[in-house]
């Protein structure tokens, strides 16, 4: 709490005068998140993930429902720098406070409003926002992305022991086969991690959208691609994380109306594109054999679930 408390000192001049009751919220693997009087506090070392989240949130968010930016800021603490982002706090809860709750009309709206708060943020395009500071001249770019990690996960894999040095060179080989699959998309701005604790609402199931700190500037399909890899781990992980059936639910019901409603999301990939992608988190994943979560069958059934029906391994 000494860390929290020296971060406020330095920002003191920009609060009400007042005595703050100070709580950490729990909910990212990116930043510390605290709640401090009615102000939401991310803290990172990475300036990239907070500098875009601020951006997106200050262009979008009299167009989407999305917490207001106050201000971003970085501060230096023991001769450390920390970038600050300061948000509105809702006083309304995650979806999966009231998911069970609610009768059918109200999860059908709710689905509906997230819908087409999604096509509204893939109709930004890059140059729609106004960029700032000299490091955020580029959104984070999936094609730039993939090429930049993948021969360095390749090398990292290498050193998991439950995986054949062959069976990741033929993974290369057929992943470099797909290279131009996405050739002729068009990149938009897409949320990339819009799971149901990502998404507020109240009694009613007025909608809001938070954590924008994933954002990427991919094709579109990468957005319905995440939303199946959220179920999966819904489906599988129930009695290893806190995820509860509730999740498996709405997912099911969003990408079913993801399917009838805004086709030209869900029906627009090809399975090139998708084993594509999916190679990419495979090696993404057999690069986390050294954490103590690690579990190596889980990552098989990942594979055998996304990546089954070809022949690669």
């Amino acid at each position: 709490m000494k860390f929290i408390k020296s971060i406020i000192s330095c920002l003191k001049y920009k609060l009400p005068n007042s005595i703050w009751e100070i709580s950490e919220i729990k909910e990212s693997n990116n930043n510390k998140i605290y709640l401090i009087w009615n102000i939401v506090l991310k803290i990172s070392k990475n300036n990239s993930n907070l500098s875009l989240e601020w951006l997106i949130l200050k262009s979008i968010q009299n167009i989407i429902n999305v917490p207001k930016p106050i201000f971003y800021e970085k501060i230096k603490i023991n001769n450390e720098y920390l970038y600050i982002l300061w948000i509105e706090k809702l006083n309304w809860k995650s979806l999966d406070h009231y998911w069970e709750k609610y009768n059918i009309y109200i999860k059908q709206s709710i689905i509906n409003s997230i819908i087409n708060n999604l096509k509204k943020i893939h109709s930004f395009k890059k140059n729609y926002f106004c960029y700032f500071g000299k490091k955020n001249k580029h959104f984070l770019n999936y094609f730039s992305l993939i090429s930049d990690n993948i021969d360095e996960n390749l090398k990292l894999s290498i050193w998991n022991p439950w995986i054949k040095t062959e069976s990741l060179q033929n993974l290369k080989k057929y992943f470099y086969s797909l290279w131009n699959t996405f050739y002729n998309e068009v990149p938009v701005i897409i949320h990339n991690d819009l799971w149901y604790k990502n998404i507020l609402v109240n009694e009613n199931g007025f909608v809001w959208i938070i954590d924008f700190e994933s954002v990427v500037y991919a094709p579109k399909q990468i957005e319905i691609f995440r939303l199946y890899h959220h179920l999966f781990s819904a489906q599988n992980y129930i009695d290893k994380w806190s995820v509860e059936y509730t999740e498996i639910n709405f997912l099911n019901m969003l990408i079913y109306n993801i399917k009838n409603n805004y086709p030209e999301l869900h029906n627009s990939f090809s399975e090139q594109q998708f084993v594509q992608y999916n190679i990419w988190y495979y090696i993404n994943l057999l690069t986390k054999f050294k954490n103590s979560w690690y579990n190596h069958s889980d990552t098989e059934k990942f594979y055998k679930t996304f990546l089954g029906k070809i022949t690669i391994l």
